[in-house]
């Protein structure tokens, strides 16, 4: 996610509206380089739902080397 914190939450009932029927699941976010209160949002959010895990890219990095394997 890049700069999406207006849109966080409602993804994340949306999410979970549509996943609950499996019974166990897991939702990982990667901020990537927000550089607005998204990666807080997500943070929030995953307090109160075990199933949400928030990860934010360490560095500056461009996109190419954000989803680079290693």
């Amino acid at each position: 996610m890049h700069n999406e914190a207006p849109n966080v939450a409602p993804l994340v009932d949306e999410l979970a509206a549509a996943l609950a029927n499996l019974g166990f699941f897991e939702v990982i976010y990667v901020d990537d380089g927000s550089e607005d209160a998204t990666f807080e949002e997500l943070k929030r959010l995953a307090q109160d739902r075990p199933w949400l895990r928030a990860l934010r890219h360490a560095g500056a990095a461009d996109r190419a080397q954000r989803y680079a394997p290693g």
